[in-house]
C-alpha cells in the first residue's frame, strides 16, 4: 500500500506491507489553542461528575503532531483494507518546562500518550498491535527517563506506566482457566503475550536504573494487582431502588434520572454509597441522627442480604459505615456514608439501571464475546475487592521492590507493607520530614 499526500499518487510518503508499521510522519493540523472550557457530564445515577473540556472561541493556530499507519490486512483482490493510525500527538507542550517537549522528540522520537485496549476491544486492531503500542511507550518512557537523568541535575524522579494494566485487563482470561472465557488453545498466546508487556516494563526500569546511577534509591511499586472477573456484575443502583431508598424516573429521551425530593440513597463509583441527607446535600431529605443511621441500616442489610441465584455466593464481603472504615484505610468526608467491599470475582456497577430490577447482570455488564471465545472487554478487575483479595490466578497485592545505598540486600520482608507507608518512607530516605497529611508508617525493616 503507498500511503500519498494527495489523491494523484505522485507524492508517496510511506510504503507498507502487511503487519508493518510506517514511518514515523509529521503533519500540521488546525488547533485552537489555550485553557478549555468546560462542560458538566453526569455519570450513571449518582453523584459523580466529569468535566469535560471543549475549545470553541479559542484562538486557532497550526500544531505539528506526529502519527504513524500500520496495515493491519489487506486482501490480495483489495476489497478488504484495514488501515491503523496511531494517536496524532503533539511534539511541543507536553512537558513542563515546555521546551523539554522537542528535546525529547528530537533524542528519543514522537511520544504516544494513549496505548489504552479499547481499539482491541472494539476489534479496530489485534492483539500484536496492542502489544507493539505497549512496547513502543514503555521503550520510549525508559530512554527519556535515562536521558534526562543523565543530562540534568534531578532530586526525586518519579514515572507512572499504566501498560500492564491494560494488558491484563485484555489477556487475563487467555492464562487463567478459572475465567469464564479461558480457552486451552489461547493459553500459550496468553503467556507470551504477559512475557512481552512485563518484558517491556523490566526493560523500562532497566533504564531508569541504569540512568539514576549507583547512588540512588529505587523503589518498583504498583497500586492494585488483578483478579479475574469469574462471576458477574451486580447493579448497585437497582438494589438501592428496589429497598426504596434510590428513586428515578423516565425523563423525556427515556433516560432515568434521580428524583432528589424522593431519593434517600445513591450509589457512587466504585465502593461508596453517599445518604441524601439534609444540611449536607443541595437536595437532601434524610434528617440527621435517627433517620440517618436507619437509612445506612437499611444499605447494609439490603448488601449483605444478596445472594447470587447462580452461584449461592453473597457478592458483597464487607459493608461499613464511614467511621469504621477507617479500618481499612478510608474515612473522611470523600468517602461514603456507606462503603463496600465485594467478594472477589465480582464486579460492581454503581451506573445501570435496569428495567426489570435484578440486582445481577451478565458477566462484565458490558462483555461481548467474539466468535472464537475472545472476551472484548476487561475479564480481570480490581477497585472494588479488599487489597488482600486472590482468586485464580491473581491477587490484588502487588509487588514492593526497592534497592540502592544502605537497603538490605536479599532481604525479603515477612509482612506486607500498605502504599501509604510509601511516601514517609521516600521521605525519610530523602531526610525530609513526612507529608502533612500522610498516614502511612517508615518502613524501617528495609534498612540496613
Amino acid at each position: 500500500m503507498l500511503l500519498c499526500d494527495g489523491k494523484d499518487g505522485t507524492r508517496v510518503i510511506s510504503k507498507l506491507k502487511q503487519g508493518l508499521w510506517s514511518n514515523w510522519l509529521k503533519a500540521e493540523f488546525a488547533a485552537i489553542q489555550g485553557p478549555p472550557a468546560y462542560a458538566i457530564q453526569k455519570i450513571g445515577t449518582g453523584r459523580q461528575r466529569r468535566l469535560i473540556p471543549y475549545y470553541e472561541g479559542g484562538a486557532l493556530n497550526r500544531v505539528t503532531g506526529t502519527f504513524r499507519f500500520k496495515l493491519i490486512e489487506l486482501s490480495k483482490d483489495g476489497d478488504i483494507v484495514k488501515l491503523y493510525r496511531s494517536q496524532i500527538y503533539p511534539t511541543s507542550g507536553f512537558t513542563k518546562p515546555e521546551w523539554l517537549s522537542e528535546e525529547l522528540v528530537k533524542a528519543i522520537g514522537p511520544f504516544q500518550e494513549h496505548i489504552g485496549p479499547y481499539a482491541l476491544y472494539q476489534g479496530w486492531i489485534d492483539e500484536e498491535t496492542f502489544l507493539e503500542e505497549l512496547e513502543y511507550q514503555a521503550s520510549w518512557l525508559g530512554r527519556a527517563s535515562k536521558y534526562i537523568m543523565k543530562k540534568y541535575d534531578w532530586d526525586i524522579f518519579f514515572l507512572q506506566w499504566h501498560g500492564c494494566n491494560h494488558a491484563q485487563h485484555a489477556f487475563w482470561s487467555y492464562i487463567d482457566p478459572i475465567s469464564p472465557w479461558y480457552r486451552p488453545n489461547l493459553e500459550k498466546k496468553g503467556w507470551t503475550a504477559f512475557r512481552r508487556f512485563y518484558g517491556a516494563a523490566d526493560k523500562m526500569v532497566g533504564d531508569i536504573v541504569d540512568g539514576a546511577g549507583e547512588n540512588a534509591v529505587i523503589m518498583i511499586v504498583s497500586d492494585h494487582g488483578h483478579i479475574p472477573l469469574v462471576y458477574g456484575t451486580v447493579y448497585i443502583a437497582n438494589i438501592l431502588i428496589k429497598e426504596g431508598l434510590l428513586y428515578v424516573e423516565k425523563d423525556s429521551k427515556g433516560e432515568f434520572q434521580i428524583v432528589w425530593s424522593k431519593t434517600k440513597a445513591v450509589p457512587v463509583q466504585n465502593i461508596h454509597i453517599f445518604v441524601n441527607l439534609k444540611g449536607r446535600e443541595p437536595h437532601g431529605i434524610v434528617e440527621p441522627g435517627e433517620e440517618y443511621e436507619r437509612v445506612r441500616d437499611q444499605i447494609i442489610h439490603a448488601l449483605l442480604s444478596l445472594r447470587d441465584p447462580v452461584t449461592g455466593k453473597p457478592p458483597v464481603a464487607l459493608a461499613l459505615r464511614r467511621e469504621d472504615s477507617q479500618l481499612i484505610g478510608l474515612g473522611g468526608d470523600r468517602t461514603g456514608d456507606v462503603i463496600y467491599a465485594m467478594t472477589p470475582g465480582y464486579h460492581a456497577d454503581t451506573s445501570t439501571i435496569t428495567e426489570d430490577l435484578n440486582p445481577f447482570g451478565e458477566k462484565g455488564g458490558v462483555m461481548i464475546t467474539d466468535d472464537f471465545g475472545v472476551a472484548k472487554a476487561p475479564t480481570s478487575i480490581h477497585g472494588q475487592a479488599l487489597g488482600t483479595a486472590k482468586l485464580g490466578l491473581g491477587t490484588i497485592m502487588t509487588p514492593f521492590i526497592v534497592c540502592g545505598p544502605g537497603i538490605k540486600k536479599g532481604y525479603v520482608m515477612k509482612k506486607p507493607v500498605e502504599l501509604v507507608d510509601i511516601a514517609p518512607t521516600a521521605a525519610y530516605i530523602l531526610q525530609l520530614p513526612p507529608p502533612a497529611n500522610s498516614e502511612g508508617r517508615i518502613i524501617h525493616e528495609i534498612f540496613e
